[in-house]
């Protein structure tokens, strides 16, 4: 079950956004909007908006006399104007912000393991890994990927690399890697389509010119692009291909 939030942010002065649902939808706007923010601080960092979930948001919220036709409204305004991301609601229909993906990583940045979603994530939380990791300490984001069912099969960290929740020495860690096959760390990533033809393009050009990738150069390159360009896996492959094209035997992002 996912870890939620005990405490969500509470603005004292709405933001503009909160004002409009408020002068659209009466005060059940604003009750309603606030009612889901907490709902999702308690699941976590979103909720998956399925049928089965608005019920469950209403009967639990005592948002009955609301009504299921005006909840759905008031949330499809909701995210029109920002207070959830639109993204994210079209193409994953889930309700998620900046906000409550940055309340939760701050409520768990000391924790063990904070696992995310990999096709879930924002900017914020790639914006918080760097940040961590320029301020010297490990970073504990453990990347899950939505359409793999099997439990967390890749952990990417800087400076403090731990398998199996256990740490390890450089020799144990390399050992380890060295079982896994590149579809293994492509898999446990979430790493397909043409991103993936890529990734296996550069590694042939490689083998090629007698440039052997390590399963760490592998995760190290998978990192250095989710935080040059997130989500977005066609620009990955095209930092790939550029690498390819000018003979380079390691990946250069260019924004």
């Amino acid at each position: 079950m996912k870890r939620g939030v005990k405490t969500i942010p509470l603005d004292v002065d709405d933001a503009d956004e909160i004002k409009l649902i408020e002068a659209e939808f009466g005060i059940k706007g604003w009750a309603t909007v606030r009612k889901l923010q907490q709902f999702i601080g308690e699941h976590g960092y979103y909720v998956k908006w399925d049928i089965d979930t608005q019920l469950l948001f209403i009967r639990e919220r005592c948002l009955d006399t609301v009504g299921r036709n005006c909840v759905s409204e008031i949330v499809a305004c909701a995210v029109r104007r920002g207070v959830f991301d639109a993204d994210m609601f079209q193409k994953h229909g889930i309700l998620t912000s900046k906000r409550c993906q940055e309340t939760y990583l701050t409520t768990y940045k000391r924790s063990q393991k904070v696992v995310f979603e990999k096709e879930y994530a924002l900017p914020i939380v790639y914006d918080f890994i760097e940040n961590v990791d320029k301020s010297g300490k490990s970073v504990n984001i453990f990347w899950k990927s939505v359409n793999n069912s099997s439990p967390i099969l890749n952990e990417i960290k800087l400076n403090k690399i731990k398998l199996n929740d256990k740490e390890v020495s450089k020799k144990e860690e390399t050992n380890a890697y060295a079982r896994e096959s590149y579809d293994d760390i492509f898999d446990g990533c979430g790493i397909t389509g043409s991103y993936r033809d890529a990734f296996w393009a550069f590694i042939q050009h490689c083998n090629m010119n007698n440039r052997k990738l390590t399963n760490d150069k592998i995760y190290d390159i998978i990192v250095r692009l989710d935080f040059a360009y997130q989500n977005d896996d066609s620009s990955k492959a095209e930092a790939l291909k550029r690498a390819v094209r000018g003979g380079y035997f390691d990946v250069k992002e260019n924004k």
